[in-house]
């Protein structure tokens, strides 16, 4: 009688369980409060304490004390060695957020007294040469995983062409054109070559603060200019002082201001209310991967007004030093060769260049001459998928070469008033 009893409450708990599984989610939450009541209070537990601690968190806990969570022990302490002039490979800027540190040898990475990447002492030549000027981020400087010879500047050097390497980690077009405009305009050269990162070309003149937008650049926590867009014309945000600099750790005035003026601050407002608790930060931060990759080529890109304006000023700012201007879109791996899933998804970068081509200017376009190279991509970049490699680097070169020769004979170089001041 028991066995027979036994068997039968099985019997209707294994239908249950079979009930279960077909029926909505929600009624399996309420069946599962009577088949299993500790894991349905647990789990009913720990939805609750998320959604106190998304709503009530942010109203204890100071921002002070949130941006201190949110960068973590490394990026403080790269704000602090770059506050005190002790960052090891760059220097506080009030114009332009930070530069390259002039003399610096670490492995591979060499900065001349200038603040540039070259192989030699730029200009001392009496040869009459092209010489081209390098400006971009640290697709265009190299990174530190190949030797300065190894870099874009240096394999388009040859017996008629001379180069110079000021681009710098983590620049935008914006701190590229306030570079030029205020220090490196002085440097006569023929050419000048801007590096555009694919996609990537118009986050970074939204964002002021790059924690909230690259949060993984521990070592680089720092802030700079932005442009906005007001009555179809550029309204610049400049970098912060020092002395209000040295404060954002300490007190949410620049906060406040950040909260106005950088376009990625609800990165920060995300983490506020979903980044302490485990499972809500796991669950934000898929959504924001499926988000990133989701986008959809006829979405608005708000950056890329500003872009076009920063392009047409870098191009004023050439014709008045007798400079030629040639863009350079930059792809990474994944757009170069796309996994299958990524095939289905509009090609952005596509879209983006052919935007671009549209506004007249010299724009070269690399992934062509990266897919025909013959290389497997994983060899044309680094291992991050970002930068290129040594081999990756003598491709683009070609390529821009070809593109250098067929400008005209107003980029070369025909007098002694054309060479670079050092």
């Amino acid at each position: 009688m028991h066995s027979s009893t036994l068997s039968s409450e099985k019997a209707i708990e294994e239908v249950a369980i079979e009930e279960m599984k077909e029926a909505p989610v929600w009624r399996r939450l309420l069946r599962l409060r009577h088949l299993s009541p500790v894991v349905f209070h647990t789990a009913l537990f720990l939805l609750l304490a998320h959604l106190i601690v998304a709503a009530v968190m942010p109203l204890l806990v100071s921002d002070e004390i949130y941006l201190s969570l949110y960068l973590g022990k490394d990026a403080r302490e790269s704000t602090k060695r770059f506050l005190d002039g002790k960052h090891p490979f760059l220097l506080y800027d009030p114009i332009l957020g930070w530069r390259n540190r002039p003399d610096v040898k670490h492995d591979k990475w060499i900065i001349d007294e200038q603040g540039a990447r070259t192989t030699h002492r730029v200009g001392t030549s009496s040869s009459r040469k092209r010489y081209v000027l390098f400006l971009g981020d640290s697709l265009i400087n190299g990174s530190m995983n190949v030797s300065n010879a190894e870099t874009l500047s240096a394999y388009i050097e040859d017996a008629s062409t001379e180069s110079i390497n000021f681009a710098t980690m983590l620049y935008t077009l914006d701190q590229i054109y306030l570079d030029y405009k205020e220090r490196l305009g002085r440097y006569k050269v023929d050419v000048v070559v801007v590096g555009l990162p694919g996609e990537e070309s118009t986050p970074g003149l939204l964002n002021q603060y790059i924690p909230f937008r690259v949060r993984a650049e521990n070592k680089m926590p720092f802030l700079k200019p932005r442009f906005e867009m007001r009555s179809d014309a550029l309204s610049m945000l400049p970098v912060p002082s020092l002395q209000v600099y040295e404060g954002l750790l300490k007190t949410p005035a620049l906060l406040k201001t950040l909260e106005k003026t950088d376009a990625y601050y609800g990165e920060f407002s995300g983490y506020k209310r979903f980044g302490l608790m485990p499972g809500s930060n796991v669950i934000y931060s898929l959504y924001k991967k499926i988000r990133a990759e989701a986008r959809l080529t006829g979405e608005t890109d708000e950056g890329m007004p500003i872009l076009k304006k920063l392009i047409d000023r870098m191009a004023l700012q050439g014709r008045e030093r007798n400079a030629a201007m040639v863009f350079v879109a930059l792809p990474d791996l994944k757009t170069v060769a796309p996994r299958l899933w990524q095939r289905v998804l509009p090609d952005r970068y596509a879209a983006r260049v052919k935007e671009l081509k549209g506004e007249g200017y010299t724009l070269l376009d690399v992934r062509p001459a990266l897919r025909e190279s013959g290389l497997p991509p994983e060899e044309l970049f680094d291992a991050d998928g970002v930068h290129y490699s040594s081999a990756g680097n003598r491709i683009i070169a070609a390529a821009l070469k070809r593109v250098l020769e067929h400008l005209g004979e107003e980029v070369c170089l025909d007098s002694e008033s054309k060479r670079p001041l050092v």
